[in-house]
């Protein structure tokens, strides 16, 4: 047997209650408040899916119960249908701004309430299923990390034994690829998970120069491997305010994926650019392009195009880089060009100058 959605109604007005009662009671499960403090009070207690919320009350008016619901992390999925007989642009907003999902002005349509009722269920259950998802998946790559740590550090120890015939070298040295990979799609998925639930920024300000040249030291061994020419255009002594951290864990990555998607001998461009608004990374490689039908579905983590196009293992690299960028009010785009291979700019903005560590909800 399906449950009964909860519907809290809070109205001043024992009529408006009552009709509401006589149209949602026998659907949903349904408890009324008279006031803004009964109200606060039934939200704890009775845990309601979906709350229909007068605006105009005594005391507190509907705007203070939103923004103090609002205020409570454990009410995030519930969803506040305004209800009230004033419709202005600027009251609506203020609704909006308070943390109300839909505003419906009196009088309305019993069937037009109804079907706002049934859509925002609808969405409160796909915003609880992506939490869940995100939670599970967070807590299954925390509990990943550890006995991943574990063989690769122990096939490193077996790798130093004196005693390996060649087959057995080469065990190891699956195990210890096999293991490195899984361990690094462990972090990435971590970080993307912490990226999208909001994480604080520690801006700094940084030569972009020094950015570049470190990622290059790092994928040094990469590069070598398949003969790739870096050609890195470093005019322009270009300074910004940036996460350094984050910022050059994409720029790590993009560069990464062009030396993936590079052939042997090929060379990869970087340059950048400035202005007095935003500062851009771009990344050109030669190799075989974006094979997807919506070139934006790459920065998606989970989509089958990703995984086969753009990124490897678990495809959700692009999806870092694209998070890392929003969260410094920037984007990424990606292109491909004429003849052949990608290009990716990474944009972020130099609006950012706060002097303090700056908090992202």
């Amino acid at each position: 047997m399906n449950r009964k959605y909860r519907i809290l109604i809070v109205d001043d007005d024992k009529i408006i209650i009552r009709l509401l009662l006589e149209v949602l009671g026998d659907d949903y499960k349904v408890e009324t408040a008279f006031s803004g403090a009964e109200a606060l009070k039934k939200v704890t207690s009775f845990n309601p899916d979906i709350i229909l919320l007068d605006i105009m009350m005594p005391g507190m008016n509907g705007y203070d119960v939103c923004r103090a619901i609002r205020k409570d992390p454990g009410h995030t999925f519930i969803k506040i249908l305004l209800l009230s007989a004033k419709s202005s642009l600027e009251e609506r907003l203020e609704g909006y701004n308070a943390g109300a999902n839909d505003y419906l002005t009196k009088p309305y349509q019993t069937a037009e309430l109804q079907a706002k009722i049934q859509t925002f269920l609808q969405l409160k259950y796909s915003d609880e299923v992506n939490r869940l998802k995100d939670d599970l998946l967070m807590l299954q790559s925390h509990e990943t990390k550890t006995p991943l740590n574990a063989i690769v550090g122990f096939a490193e120890i077996l790798k130093q034994s004196k005693n390996l015939n060649a087959e057995e070298k080469q065990f190891i040295e699956y195990i210890l690829t096999s293991g490195n990979e899984l361990l690094e799609n462990t972090k990435k998925t971590l970080l993307l998970c912490q990226l999208t639930k909001g994480i604080e920024l520690y801006l700094s300000t940084v030569p972009v120069v020094s950015i570049i040249e470190e990622c290059i030291q790092v994928l040094g061994g990469k590069i070598r491997d398949k003969n790739i020419q870096i050609r890195f255009d470093q005019s322009g002594s270009y300074i910004t305010r940036l996460d350094i951290q984050l910022v050059n864990s994409a720029i790590l990555y993009l560069l990464e994926n062009a030396i993936q998607y590079s052939p042997e001998g090929s060379t990869i461009d970087i340059h950048f650019t400035q202005n007095e608004t935003e500062t851009s990374f771009v990344i050109s490689d030669e190799g075989p392009g974006i094979q997807c039908k919506n070139i934006n579905d790459i920065f998606n983590p989970f989509t089958k195009e990703n995984i086969w196009a753009h990124a490897k293992g678990l495809g959700i690299s692009l999806a870092i880089c694209k998070n890392i960028a929003l969260l410094h009010d920037g984007d990424i785009f990606a292109e491909n060009l004429p003849d052949k291979g990608a290009r990716f700019s990474f944009v972020l903005s130099r609006t950012l100058i706060e002097t303090e560590p700056q908090k992202t909800d």
